[in-house]
């Protein structure tokens, strides 16, 4: 009568090898993503000159291609099967290692009467624009191959999104902290190369890794759910991805301006601001929402004493620490409100197309717009008015709900036919489970009508003419993250009760649970 399912000794090592290998390499090309930006910009000055245009069109160069980035992972992962989508992207990464080592195009010139911004995105394209392309493609990439390698947590990959921005900030802080100053330019160009190789070969072990039937599914041209992606919830993700990009932008520009410029004052909010991404990209965040938003208030109420200069016009030192960490404290609640507002792993792709659209419109308004508009800097209090909405304002109708975000809705099937009564088995996608823990017995109930079944019912049962069965509830830490692999098939057998009139025998009915032996899973 009992279904009982044993896994075999080698799937757990072999799953958590899985995560290992795509959060390690999705770790290594977001590092070399950021610290190529910083590196051929190295390269490339002695040739074209400092002048303030040329870091501004670089880093206008880079934005637009990780946006082209996302659009091409986009548009793979919803035309060619996993497989293909592999052989293309490597065959990418092959053609980019002839621009190995990064140095200026030979034959490439400056010329002083030339535009300057035309002739930094020519030699920005020629010298590092197919690496970057790549590179860029990446971080959407990986957590939809993982999505269908058997990983744990296969089913809800965002969680590698935290360790690429994890890459990002190592990066972001190592290159001027520690291979600037102990290294020259050609060296670090070097060692770069050789892990942009390691990328690729890391690439192809998990091409292999994930090889099977998962991989060798059909594109996803259609959410698994089966509801599309409406216009309101992807507004809801820009806006989310909008807000922290122009407050950290802003917070930025009010600090240079009052105490002035050096380095740190930019590395230091792009690094928490990455560093957000790190905290609400994870199944276990450190701080829930609930925990999060007291501090998100009083992180809004000194803004926005900040902002008015109530405390004084222009900020000092003390001030533009507390400036910082009210930034950072609004910035992590918008980005894990926006890992909450995430879709299941099928519209993965359109979710971080949506997100890099924000985040490159909210350095649009800070860097373009708001300077050719205002005399003064109101984008900062703008961006405090806006993110306050987060405190009163609510997600679309069809955003997904904290439920749905960590568990893709069960399907149902009907059985055939048997002689004791119809059945319904309820097969979950995904079940729940915590690291190392055992997957407690389900249990179940019937929704009752009108009274409760007695006599030759084994079990306690509900008799009414609109009983049905009711999803399992696991026992367990609330809101566990999904198992990679598909739980057992969970029945709820439905038939005919042993109370009542004959007349109402048929329409009446029992719901049982048949007996499970608790199983062992594992999550990321």
């Amino acid at each position: 009568m009992s279904d009982v399912t044993i896994q075999p000794a080698t799937a757990r090592p072999a799953r958590l090898g899985t995560a290992v290998l795509f959060t390690a390499t999705i770790f290594l090309s977001a590092s070399l993503l950021f610290f190529v930006q910083p590196l051929f910009t190295k390269i490339a000055l002695p040739a074209i000159g400092g002048a303030p245009a040329v870091w501004t069109t670089a880093m206008l160069f880079f934005q637009t291609v990780l946006i082209g980035g996302y659009l091409y992972a986009h548009l793979l992962s919803r035309h060619l099967g996993v497989r293909a989508q592999m052989a293309v992207h490597l065959a990418l990464w092959a053609a980019a290692l002839a621009f190995l080592p990064l140095a200026l195009p030979e034959g490439w010139r400056y010329d002083p009467g030339a535009s300057v911004p035309v002739q930094t995105l020519g030699l920005y394209a020629l010298g590092v624009g197919l690496p970057f392309a790549f590179l860029s493609a990446n971080a959407p990439l990986i957590q939809s191959w993982y999505g269908k390698s058997g990983g744990p947590s296969a089913a809800d990959p965002y969680f590698l999104y935290g360790a690429s921005n994890l890459g990002s900030l190592i990066a972001l802080l190592g290159f001027p902290l520690l291979a600037e100053p102990f290294l020259g330019a050609h060296t670090i160009g070097l060692g770069w190369a050789a892990g942009f190789v390691g990328l690729g070969l890391a690439l192809a072990a998990g091409a292999l890794w994930a090889r099977g039937p998962v991989a060798a599914a059909a594109p996803e041209n259609a959410p698994r759910g089966g509801a599309g992606l409406g216009a309101a919830r992807m507004l809801w993700w820009a806006f989310l991805a909008f807000v922290p990009s122009s407050l950290m932008l802003g917070a930025t520009t009010k600090i240079s301006t009052d105490i002035g410029s050096f380095p740190l004052i930019w590395v230091l909010p792009l690094a928490l601001y990455l560093l957000t991404f790190v905290l609400a990209f994870t199944n276990r965040p450190l701080l829930p929402l609930a925990l999060l938003r007291p501090g998100f208030a009083l992180a809004l109420a000194a803004l926005a004493v900040l902002s008015s200069g109530l405390w004084s016009p222009h900020l000092n030192w003390t001030m533009s620490g507390v400036l910082i960490l009210a930034v950072f404290v609004a910035t992590l609640m918008a980005h894990r409100v926006l890992y909450e507002a995430r879709p299941e792993a099928g519209q993965l792709t359109v979710y971080y197309v949506v997100m890099s659209l924000g985040g490159a419109c909210g350095g649009l308004f800070n860097s373009i717009l708001a300077p050719l508009v205002f005399d003064r800097l109101l984008e900062y209090p703008i961006t405090i008015a806006l993110i306050t909405l987060l405190m009163i304002g609510r997600r679309p109708a069809n955003a997904t709900s904290k439920r749905s975000a960590t568990a893709p809705p069960s399907s149902v099937r009907q059985t055939p036919f048997s002689p004791r009564g119809p059945s319904v088995a309820f097969t979950s996608a995904t079940a729940p489970a915590t690291n190392a823990r055992l997957r407690a017995p389900m249990t179940t109930a019937a929704r009752t009508g009108s009274r409760a079944c007695s006599g030759r019912a084994p079990r306690a049962a509900a008799c009414s003419s609109r009983a049905r069965p009711t999803m399992a509830t696991w026992a367990g830490s609330p809101g566990a993250m999904p198992s990679a692999n598909p739980s057992p098939t969970r029945r709820a057998s439905v038939e005919p009760t042993a109370c009542g009139s004959p007349a109402l025998r048929d329409h009446r009915a029992r719901a049982s649970i048949t007996p499970r032996s608790p199983t062992i899973d594992s999550t990321v």
